[in-house]
């Protein structure tokens, strides 16, 4: 399997912000973890760890597609900006990811 390259860089997030930043900007905010990866690098064998962490890199990828903004890593976890569109049913907003 090939190695997956992600873009770490939250350059993009903070463009967004700072052009938003006298203005009301509407956010979707969503937080991704790996629950108990600490213990899962210890415990598996490192082959497995590293599939681990590479299929999470590329579900990532693949919610940046959506229109996404990395705004923040730590560890294995990451926030991630989506601007949301306001419904015409008052304060209900939805993001770009369609379901």
């Amino acid at each position: 399997m090939d190695g997956v390259r992600l873009n770490m860089s939250t350059e993009e997030a903070k463009k967004l912000l700072k052009r938003h930043v006298n203005t009301k900007l509407n956010l979707v905010i969503m937080f991704v973890d790996i629950n108990d990866s600490t213990r899962m690098s210890i415990s598996l064998p490192p082959e497995k760890f590293a599939l681990v962490i590479q299929t999470f890199a590329q579900e990532i990828g693949i919610v940046l597609g959506y229109g996404g903004y990395e705004f923040k890593y730590e560890g294995d976890a990451i926030v991630i900006l989506f601007p949301a569109v306001l419904s015409g049913l008052g304060s209900n907003g939805t993001n770009t990811i369609d379901t």
